[in-house]
């Protein structure tokens, strides 16, 4: 994490769980803005997985409302 900006690396059995992952951000009282730098398909024996990178920002709320 730098300033709001948050760098998320992870891995996922599929491209629809990564997109499952930033819709769910993207919904995120706290989390937003995803934006998506790679995703690659690796295979481990009889497993794939797709290791992505991405990025999102933090929302800081107005303790006032405002």
């Amino acid at each position: 994490m730098k300033r709001q900006n948050l760098s998320i690396n992870g891995s996922a059995e599929s491209n629809a769980r990564v997109s499952a992952y930033m819709r769910n951000i993207d919904s995120s009282e706290w989390i937003g803005n995803p934006r998506l730098s790679i995703i690659t398909g690796k295979s481990s024996g009889p497993s794939r997985t797709n290791d992505f990178k991405l990025s999102a920002s933090q929302i800081i709320k107005n303790p006032y409302g405002e």
